[in-house]
């Protein structure tokens, strides 16, 4: 998955998935939320 495509489900900028990734910022509770649905994933497995 892109993370245009990622940034699509979640309904942010592409911009913002990348400064996730680069680790600039943090996605919030909500996004945090979507994203532990979007890859079957716990919150602690997200996080580490």
């Amino acid at each position: 998955m892109t993370q245009k495509q990622l940034a699509n489900m979640l309904e942010v900028d592409q911009r913002t998935v990348s400064a996730w990734e680069k680790q600039v910022c943090e996605p919030s509770f909500e996004l945090l939320a979507k994203l532990c649905d979007i890859f079957d994933e716990t919150f602690d497995g997200i996080l580490s």
